[in-house]
C-alpha cells in the first residue's frame, strides 16, 4: 500500500477508511482502487465511492468554471 499521506486530499471533508478510498488516476485517466502505485502527484481524491471518483474530472472542471466566473 502507499502511504496516504502522500496523497493529495480532495474535498470529501473527512477521509473513509482506506479501504473504501477510491482515486482518479490523471496519468491513466482511470479510477484506481486505495492501493495504486500511482503516485500522489498523478491521483485525485480520494473518494468514498468508485461512481465519485469517476465524476473527478468533471468536478474539476465544474469548479474551475465557478472560479472563473467570481473573477
Amino acid at each position: 500500500m502507499v502511504n496516504s499521506s502522500e496523497r493529495p486530499v480532495g474535498d470529501t471533508g473527512s477521509r473513509p477508511p482506506e479501504e473504501q478510498q477510491w482515486w482518479f488516476c490523471t496519468r491513466h485517466v482511470r479510477v484506481e482502487p486505495a492501493d495504486t502505485p500511482c503516485p500522489g502527484k498523478d491521483l485525485l481524491g480520494p473518494y468514498p465511492t468508485r461512481e465519485e471518483a469517476a465524476r473527478a474530472l468533471e468536478r474539476v472542471k465544474e469548479r474551475n468554471q465557478a472560479w472563473d466566473a467570481q473573477d
